[in-house]
């Protein structure tokens, strides 16, 4: 078990800074696509499953599902200071209703599996 939890908190940080890269660097501004709202939503979609797999403790996923919206936002405000990258609030709404999803998602079946 303390093998799985820190192999998905392996994953979790690679993730996380695979998404950090990919948020940080400099993009021409035609190859944004008019899906990006959608992108960021499974992005951290995906952000919040893996989130998932490191514990079973709802208050502690909660924490983390927290945790990557606040890490959501500060990625936003980063990309304010990066050349040819602007902050936008709708990409930090896509991001947090992407983690909200799959928060309830996972909450509501893990409540089910214990009935």
């Amino acid at each position: 078990m303390l093998r799985r939890t820190l192999l998905s908190a392996l994953a979790l940080l690679i993730y996380g800074a695979l998404l950090t890269a990919a948020s940080l660097l400099s993009i021409p501004s035609n190859t944004v696509s008019q899906h990006d709202k959608l992108l960021h939503l499974l992005a951290y979609a995906g952000f919040a499953l893996l989130a998932s797999a490191t514990t079973r403790q709802t208050a502690r996923y909660a924490a983390l599902c927290l945790g990557i919206i606040s890490y959501g936002l500060a990625v936003e405000w980063l990309q304010s200071l990066t050349p040819s990258r602007t902050m936008s609030l709708a990409d930090a709404a896509a991001n947090t209703a992407g983690v909200a999803l799959v928060f309830a998602a996972v909450t509501g079946l893990r409540q089910l599996q214990r009935r």
